[in-house]
């Protein structure tokens, strides 16, 4: 071989050794590897207490009870009817011995009967000025009545008491009263659908 064609050779081996070196560089640089990609947690939806159980019904209204021996018609506090008068608590009321009418109550006023005793065959009261007056009276059954109070005699004038209802066998406490003077005390009894009045009297004695 002639020099001329040694270095033509020489030159060409020489750019096939530049190439690979440089095909080598380029392929030899390795790419790191993507990273994954982060999935997004979906935030939790917070979750509503209970309900609170609805509130029970109220409880329907009783109808009253009739006023017996053990249910008399007092209010709960002491109440001033007129001077010399007063109608006592209802706790007192319910301590006081009731005396029972044994004569129906009556339609007119001069006819009532009366709370007192016979002793050798004079009436005498049952109550003395300052006792408490715990009368049940005989009136028709299962009604009720409007209850006024007044002491006998004229410029006197009715006081309303309250109502009260009659038992199946027609007996009705009156409200109790405490009676510090003495005199003849009337009870009328109104009834409330009909318009009927009754009568009961109760005659108290001076204090012993």
């Amino acid at each position: 071989m002639s020099t001329g064609r040694k270095s033509l050779a020489a030159v060409v081996a020489g750019m096939f050794v530049v190439g690979a070196v440089a095909a080598q560089g380029v392929s030899a640089t390795p790419r790191p590897d993507p990273q994954p990609t982060a999935t997004a947690t979906p935030t939790p939806t917070p979750s509503l207490p209970p309900l609170p159980p609805p509130p029970p019904p109220p409880p329907a209204a009783q109808p009253p009870l009739p006023n017996n021996f053990t249910n008399p018609p007092n209010p709960p506090v002491r109440t001033l009817v007129q001077p010399g008068v007063v109608e006592v608590n209802k706790t007192i009321a319910t301590r006081t011995p009731p005396r029972f009418l044994n004569q129906d109550s009556s339609t007119r006023l001069r006819d009532a009967p009366q709370a007192v005793q016979i002793v050798n065959g004079n009436i005498r009261p049952i109550y003395t000025a300052g006792d408490r007056v715990r009368l049940i009276a005989k009136v028709p059954a299962s009604q009720t009545w409007e209850i006024l109070f007044r002491k006998s005699g004229r410029n006197q004038t009715y006081m309303e008491l309250g109502t009260a209802i009659s038992t199946e066998q027609g007996r009705v406490a009156l409200p109790v009263m405490r009676i510090y003077r003495k005199g003849l005390y009337i009870f009328a009894l109104r009834n409330t659908e009909t318009g009927e009045v009754r009568y009961v009297k109760v005659r108290v004695g001076p204090r012993r």
